[in-house]
C-alpha cells in the first residue's frame, strides 16, 4: 500500500516504506517490483536503456520507449497474441518520447533546484521529480504497467543527495500556454512557456530526513514544509523541439512557498521531460489546438434613407439633451454643495472595543444562523441597538456573526482563531501602537476597527468615544471618521505624486471646502512627509518606472491624511522605509494627532508596527502588545513597558531595544495560558470618558439584547467613512474620468495598440474582399467580408476583460477608502474605455473595409452600418466586462468571452443555417447579438442587390433577397435588430454590469 493520499500503491518511480525511495529501471517495469536504489546514491546507476533520472520515469531520445515497448512484447511474445492494431485500427500506435513539459496523458519531469537559501542551508545534490497527469495512460496502446493514477493530480518530491526530503501532493491541476517565460535567456524562452495549476496543494514532510529535521543548523523547516498549501502553479518553458536532449527551465510557486523564497518560487534548472505516449495521442492533441485557435468569416449590407433614421436621429437627439440635462442637474447640485454652510469643528474621537474576535471561515463549510436568533429580530436589534444610549457611548455595536453563537463561545481558542477577547481602547487624540509577532492578530485586528469587510466570524463590541467638545454623533462633523492606510500600497502608476494627492483631497472633502485650502492641504502633506521633492514625479509601477517603495509608502499615508479624519487606522506604514524616513513620518502622525490636547485638528492614531526603533515606540502615547493566537498581554504607556517587563519575570538586558524585547516576550507567551501574572498594565487606567458601556460584561440576555447581525458595524463606519461618500456624484465622475483620459493621455499605448491592429485588419479584409461584384462567388465574399469584420470587433471587445481587469485592485481599494462610489467609477470607466477604444476602432474599420469591399455605396446605408457595427461592438464589450467584474480570475473571464464569440459565431446564421437547428436548441439564436447585427447589416445590404451570373451557359439575374432568407435565415427587420441591440443588449448588460460592480468589486479581507 502507498503511504501517499492520492495513490492506493506507490506511484512509478518510488518504492520502499511508505513510498519514501526511489526505485530504479524504467517506467516499463512493474512500479511494486522496480529495484530500489542505494541511498548512497544520488542517482540510480541501474536504469534501463533510453531512461534516467534520479528514478529513471523520464525516458531520453526519441526511440526509446518504442525500443522498451518491442523488447518487453519480445520478451513475453509467448502470452498473448492480442494486437492493439485491431482495438485502435485508426491511431498511429508508434510510440514516441514525448520530451516536452506539457502534459498530454501523464508527464515524468526531474530538475535541479535552484534555490541560493536552500543551498546554503542543505549544501549537496537538491532535485525534484515530478509526476503530472491530465488524464491516466492508455496502457493498452503504450504497453506500461498500469498503475491507479489519479486525474488532474500532481505528486512532486524533493530530493537531497538521493535521499526524497518531503513530497507535495496537488489536485485540480491543468495547463495551458502563457506569455511570460522563466528563463531569463531569450534564447532559451524563444519556444514559449507551459504554466501547470493546480487549485489545492499540501506538502508533508518525510519524518528524519535532513531537511525535515534541521541539518546541521537545526532550522526548524517541517513546520513551514506543512504550512504549504493553497494554489500551485508550475510554469515551464518549452525545450528546443529539435534537441531530443535538450533541457527547460520551471518554477515551482505557491501563495505560501513565495513568501518564504520570493515570488520566483522554487527555482528548477536543467529540467527534462519525457513521458512515453502514442504519436496518435499528440497528433490528436494537437489538431484539437490548432482547431481551437482557430477563425472563421461571413457578411453583407445594403438599403436607404428611410424615415426610421430620421426617427433615430431625433432619438439621438433627445439622448444628447438628457446627457445634457444631466450635466446640468449634476451642477446644480455641486453649487448647492458648495454654498452649504461648513459645520464647526469638533474635537477627537477615540475607539473603545470590547472581547473583540474573530475565525477563520472554515474551507468547504457554510456558515449558519444562529438558530433562536432570526434574520428579522437581527435587522430589528441593528435598528434599535443605537436608541436609548448617551452620548459618549452612542456609537458602540455588537458584531456577533451569523453561527458565532454567543460570545463567550466563539472567542475559545481553535486553529482557525485569530483573535481571542481582545479589548482595549485608543483615547481621543493620542496615538496608539499594536505591535506582536507574525500572525499574533493585528491586521485582524485593524481590519475589524476600520469596519474592513471580513470573511470569517466576528463578535465583540466597538464603540466610539468623544471627548466633550466633540459632536455627539459623528454626522454633526463633516470630517472624516475614519480613514485606513493598507499594509499593500495600491497607487495610480500614471499620476505624479502631487496629482495622487490632490485626487484624494477633493473626493475626501465636501464641496464647501475651497479648492485653496485644499492645495494648502495637499502641500502641507508634501512637506510633512518629504515628498515635495518629488511631487512632479509618476508614482509608478513594476512596469513603468517611477518613485521607490518607500516613497510610495509615504504616499499611501498621505492620502490617507489629506482627508484630515478623525481616527487614523495604519497597517504597519513604516515597512519599508529608512529611519529617517520613518521619523518623519511619526512626526508628522504626531502633530496630527496634536498630543490628544482636544483641540479640533486632533485625531487619534493607531498603527500597527513590526520592529520600531526605541525613539518611534517612545512616540506614542499607548502600546498594545498582542502574543500569537490574538490575545492581549499589554496595554499601556511605551515607558511602563520595562517595569511591566520586570514585574512579568521578564526584564529588558540592558542597552536593549524594549520594543525588540516585548516581541521576545509575546512569542514566549504563545500557548502558554492567558499571559503573565498582572496582564494589562491599564486595565483600568482609562478615562472617565471611556466608561463602561451598557452592555459590555453583562449576562446573557444582555448580550442577547445587543446581539446584531455580523456587519452592523462595518455598515456603520461604512456609511460614515465609506460608502456615503463627502462629495456629489457629478464630481466623483469629473474627477474619475479626468484621471483616465490623463492616463491615456500619458500612455497611449493600449488604444494605440488597438486602432494599429485595426488598421491592418480592415486593409487585410478590403484587400482580399477587394470591388466584390455581383456573381455567386462575390455574393458569397460579400457577406464573407462582413462576417470577417463583425469576427475581429468581437475579438477587439475581448481586451475589455484585461482592461477592466487591471483597474479592478485600485478601484477596489479607493472605493473602500471612501473616496467614491461604483456607479461613479463604472460609468468613467465605461466611457473611457468603449469611446476611446471600442468605438473609435468600430468606426476605422468601417470606414476603411466598407468602401475597399465596394458594399452598399448608399451614404445612408454606410452610417446604418456603422451605427450596427459600434452597438454590436459596445454590447460585446460590455459582455466581457461583465465576465471581469464578476471573477476575480482574468482567465477564466478571458476563456468564458471566448467561449461567447464561439456562441455568437455559431448563431450568427452565416456558419449555421439557423432553420436546421433542431427546435430544442434553436432558441438560443435569440440571445446571441451577433444574429442580431448580421440580420441588420445583412438585409440592408440585400435590398437592392442582384445576382448576375453564368452557370453553364444559363444566364442568372435573379434579387439577392429570394436567396439569402434560405440561406441564412435573415429577415427585413434593420430597426427592430438595432432596437434589441441597443435596449435588451445594451442596457441589458449595462445594468447586469452595475450590480456585478456593486457587489462584486469591494474589498474582503
Amino acid at each position: 500500500m502507498s503511504g501517499l493520499e492520492l495513490f492506493q500503491q506507490c506511484p512509478p518511480g518510488l518504492g520502499g516504506t511508505n513510498c519514501t525511495q526511489a526505485s530504479c529501471q524504467s517506467t516499463y517495469v512493474q512500479p511494486a517490483q522496480r529495484t530500489l536504489k542505494s541511498n548512497n546514491d544520488a542517482a540510480c546507476t541501474s536504469c534501463d536503456n533510453g531512461f534516467a533520472g534520479i528514478n529513471c520515469n523520464v525516458c531520453s531520445g526519441q526511440n526509446s520507449c518504442q525500443a522498451a515497448k518491442s523488447a518487453l512484447s519480445s520478451g513475453s511474445s509467448s502470452s498473448s497474441g492480442t494486437s492493439t492494431a485491431g482495438i485502435f485500427p485508426t491511431v498511429n500506435q508508434t510510440l514516441t518520447c514525448y520530451p516536452q513539459p506539457e502534459v498530454i496523458t501523464q508527464s515524468f519531469t526531474d530538475c535541479d533546484v535552484n534555490q541560493p537559501t536552500l543551498s546554503a542551508l542543505f549544501p549537496g545534490i537538491l532535485k525534484l521529480s515530478l509526476i503530472r497527469v491530465q488524464e491516466p495512460d492508455n496502457a493498452t496502446l503504450t504497453a506500461q504497467p498500469s498503475w491507479p493514477a489519479q486525474k488532474s493530480t500532481t505528486l512532486s518530491s524533493v530530493w537531497l543527495d538521493g535521499v526524497q526530503q518531503f513530497y507535495c501532493q496537488a489536485l485540480g491541476c491543468s495547463g495551458g500556454n502563457q506569455t511570460q517565460a522563466i528563463s531569463k535567456d531569450a534564447n532559451a524562452a524563444q519556444w514559449g512557456t507551459y504554466n501547470w495549476t493546480c487549485s489545492s496543494l499540501q506538502c508533508y514532510c518525510i519524518p528524519g530526513t535532513k531537511i525535515c529535521s534541521g541539518g546541521a543548523l537545526g532550522i526548524q523547516i517541517a513546520p513551514i514544509i506543512a504550512s504549504i498549501n493553497g494554489s500551485l502553479s508550475l510554469p515551464c518553458d518549452y525545450a528546443d523541439p529539435a534537441n531530443q536532449t535538450a533541457t527547460h527551465a520551471c518554477a515551482f510557486k505557491g501563495e505560501i512557498l513565495q513568501n518564504f523564497l520570493g515570488r520566483d518560487g522554487l527555482p528548477l534548472q536543467n529540467c527534462r521531460s519525457g513521458s512515453c505516449i502514442a504519436q496518435g495521442a499528440i497528433d490528436t492533441h494537437w489538431a484539437s489546438e490548432a482547431t481551437a485557435n482557430g477563425n472563421d468569416a461571413g457578411g453583407s449590407d445594403k438599403a436607404q434613407l428611410t424615415g426610421g433614421v430620421i426617427a433615430g436621429l431625433v432619438v439621438l437627439g433627445l439622448v444628447l439633451l438628457g446627457l445634457l440635462s444631466l450635466v446640468g442637474l449634476g451642477l446644480f447640485f455641486r453649487r448647492r454643495a458648495a454654498l452649504k454652510p461648513r459645520s464647526p469643528p469638533t474635537g477627537p474621537v477615540g475607539l473603545r472595543w470590547t472581547n473583540l474576535a474573530y475565525t477563520l471561515p472554515r474551507p468547504g463549510k457554510v456558515q449558519s444562523a444562529v438558530g433562536h436568533v432570526t434574520a428579522a429580530r437581527r435587522r430589528r436589534n441593528a435598528s434599535t441597538s443605537m436608541r436609548g444610549k448617551k452620548a459618549h457611548e452612542s456609537s458602540m455595536i455588537v458584531m456577533d456573526d451569523l453561527g458565532s453563537g454567543d460570545l463567550h463561545r466563539s472567542t475559545n481558542a481553535s486553529p482557525e482563531c485569530l483573535l481571542q477577547s481582545v479589548s482595549g481602547f485608543a483615547a481621543p487624540g493620542k496615538m496608539v501602537a499594536i505591535l506582536g509577532p507574525s500572525g499574533a492578530g493585528k491586521t485582524t485586528l485593524i481590519d475589524l476597527l476600520a469596519g474592513r469587510a471580513k470573511a470569517g466570524t466576528q463578535a465583540g463590541q466597538v464603540a466610539y468615544l468623544y471627548t466633550n467638545d466633540a459632536a455627539a454623533t459623528p454626522e454633526a462633523s463633516q470630517a472624516k471618521m475614519i480613514a485606513y492606510v493598507d499594509q499593500e500600497d495600491q497607487l495610480p502608476a500614471l499620476s505624479t505624486v502631487r496629482e495622487a494627492l490632490e485626487f484624494a483631497a477633493t473626493l475626501s472633502h465636501a464641496e464647501n471646502v475651497p479648492s485653496h485650502e485644499r492645495a494648502q492641504l495637499v502641500n502641507h502633506v508634501l512637506d510633512a512627509l518629504g515628498l515635495t521633492h518629488i511631487g512632479h514625479r509618476r508614482i509608478g509601477d513594476a512596469r513603468r518606472r517611477g518613485i521607490s517603495g518607500g516613497e510610495k509608502r509615504r504616499v499611501s499615508i498621505g492620502l490617507a491624511l489629506v482627508a484630515r479624519p478623525r481616527i487614523l487606522i495604519l497597517d504597519e506604514p513604516l515597512s519599508g522605509l529608512d529611519s529617517y524616513s520613518a521619523d518623519r513620518v511619526v512626526d508628522a502622525l504626531r502633530k496630527l494627532a496634536n498630543n490628544g490636547s482636544g483641540n479640533a485638528e486632533g485625531t487619534t492614531v493607531l498603527m500597527t508596527l513590526h520592529q520600531p526603533s526605541s525613539l518611534i515606540f517612545h512616540s506614542f502615547d499607548e502600546a498594545i502588545l498582542l502574543a500569537r493566537g490574538g490575545r492581549t498581554i499589554y496595554h499601556g504607556p511605551p515607558g511602563e513597558a520595562m517595569g511591566w517587563c520586570e514585574r512579568n519575570g521578564e526584564p529588558c538586558p540592558l542597552g536593549h531595544n524594549v520594543a525588540d524585547h516585548l516581541l521576545l516576550v509575546a512569542h514566549r507567551m504563545h500557548g502558554h495560558g492567558t499571559g503573565p501574572a498582572g496582564g494589562s498594565s491599564s486595565a483600568s487606567a482609562a478615562p472617565s470618558v471611556l466608561e463602561k458601556p451598557a452592555g459590555a460584561g453583562a449576562d446573557d440576555d444582555d448580550v442577547e439584547r445587543y446581539r446584531s447581525v455580523l456587519r452592523a458595524y462595518r455598515r456603520r463606519v461604512a456609511l460614515e467613512a465609506g460608502e456615503r461618500t463627502p462629495t456629489t456624484f457629478f464630481t466623483q465622475l469629473m474627477a474619475v474620468s479626468g484621471r483616465f483620459w490623463r492616463h491615456a493621455w500619458r500612455d497611449p499605448s493600449g488604444p494605440l495598440a488597438h486602432l494599429i491592429v485595426t488598421v491592418i485588419v480592415a486593409l487585410i479584409i478590403g484587400g482580399c474582399f477587394f470591388q466584390v461584384n455581383l456573381s455567386i462567388g462575390g455574393f458569397q465574399n460579400r457577406f464573407g467580408s462582413i462576417f470577417f469584420m463583425f469576427i475581429f470587433l468581437a475579438f477587439l471587445s475581448l481586451s475589455a476583460t484585461t482592461s477592466l481587469g487591471t483597474h479592478r485592485p485600485l478601484m477596489m481599494r479607493e472605493r473602500a477608502n471612501g473616496l467614491y462610489g461604483p456607479l461613479a467609477w463604472l460609468l468613467s470607466f465605461v466611457v473611457y474605455d468603449l469611446v476611446l477604444v471600442r468605438l473609435v476602432c468600430a468606426v476605422v474599420l468601417s470606414v476603411v473595409a466598407y468602401w475597399m469591399v465596394g458594399l452598399n455605396e448608399s451614404g445612408a446605408r454606410f452610417f446604418e452600418f456603422v451605427l450596427v457595427a459600434c452597438l454590436f461592438t459596445v454590447d460585446m464589450a460590455l459582455y466581457d466586462m461583465c465576465l471581469a467584474a464578476g471573477m476575480h480570475d482574468l482567465s477564466t473571464a478571458v476563456l468564458s468571452g471566448g467561449a461567447n464569440i464561439l456562441f455568437q459565431l455559431g448563431f450568427a446564421g452565416f456558419l449555421l443555417n439557423v432553420n436546421s437547428i433542431p427546435g430544442v436548441l434553436r432558441w438560443l439564436q435569440w440571445i446571441a447579438c451577433m444574429k442580431y447585427a448580421m440580420e441588420a447589416v445583412g438585409s440592408n445590404e440585400l435590398n437592392d442587390l442582384r445576382i448576375v451570373d453564368n452557370l453553364g451557359g444559363v444566364p442568372i439575374d435573379a434579387p439577392a433577397s429570394l436567396v439569402a432568407p434560405t440561406l441564412f435565415g435573415f429577415k427585413p427587420f434593420y430597426y427592430r435588430d438595432v432596437l434589441i441591440l441597443a435596449l435588451p443588449f445594451l442596457l441589458g448588460f449595462f445594468a447586469i454590469l452595475t450590480i456585478t460592480v456593486h457587489v462584486r468589486m469591494r474589498e474582503l479581507r
